[in-house]
């Protein structure tokens, strides 16, 4: 989900020495956020968080989700399942920006967590749960079974998702705007640019590939799931396998 906020998903990747290097936002998923949660050479923006406690609420337990908690992970989990079907336009207001860099930024993040939405949708709607959770993983974003146990942070106007289920994934942060929690796309904007702030974050986009895995199903390409996800491991794994 990416919360775009992006999984699912929503997640973006970069690459990394020939491989596709899955990165959250959140990818609130898909789209959103989680979800990976595609996009470039960056890990999830941590969260602004300050020192003192915060609320945190136990994974793998949303039935006892505080009610701002709860008011979180239904955001995930509707960018879950309804971002696929949502316009990018849609998805772009799921990100909080503030200023030009960060917008130019997340416009493509989104982009590239829309796409990535679509393609687990496309995934689940032939394969099944199962099948997804398998291609999502490949890109550490994540799925509406993960999001439903994944741990919830919050601190003020601040609040950190993290999947620990799911291998390489980071967590993905957003904040409280005017009463409404957004992807925190500033502090993902942050995150790109901590090593040399005067560059822009490099951007090597994933949404083709997204999109060739919708194609690809739509076309009957792969006999089962099992043959379409053998295929998409040798596209985002290095040479060597590894």
């Amino acid at each position: 989900m990416i919360f775009t906020t992006g999984a699912n998903s929503r997640w973006s990747t970069v690459r990394n020495g020939g491989k596709i290097t899955p990165m959250r936002f959140t990818t609130i998923t898909k789209s959103f956020l989680p979800g990976f949660s595609m996009f470039l050479a960056l890990s999830a923006a941590a969260p602004l968080l300050r020192a003192d406690a915060p609320a945190t609420q136990p994974a793998a337990d949303a039935q006892k989700d505080s009610p701002e908690v709860k008011v979180i992970r239904d955001i995930i989990l509707d960018a879950d399942k309804n971002d696929a079907k949502r316009t990018l336009e849609q998805v772009r207001k799921e990100y909080h920006t503030e200023n030009e860099k960060e917008a130019t930024f997340i416009d493509f993040i989104a982009h590239e967590s829309w796409e990535e939405s679509k393609a687990q949708q496309a995934v689940r709607d032939k394969w099944g749960p199962e099948a997804e959770g398998k291609f999502a993983h490949m890109l550490a974003a994540s799925t509406l079974e993960d999001d439903q146990v994944c741990t919830i942070k919050i601190d003020g106007d601040h609040a950190t998702i993290s999947w620990d289920n799911i291998k390489g994934s980071s967590p993905m942060s957003m904040v409280k705007v005017d009463g409404h929690w957004l992807a925190d796309g500033h502090a993902m904007y942050a995150e790109a640019t901590k090593d040399d702030p005067t560059k822009a974050p490099v951007q090597n986009p994933s949404g083709p590939m997204m999109k060739q895995v919708v194609d690809d199903i739509a076309a009957g390409k792969f006999d089962d799931a099992d043959a379409f996800l053998a295929d998409f491991k040798t596209k985002v794994s290095p040479p060597d396998g590894n």
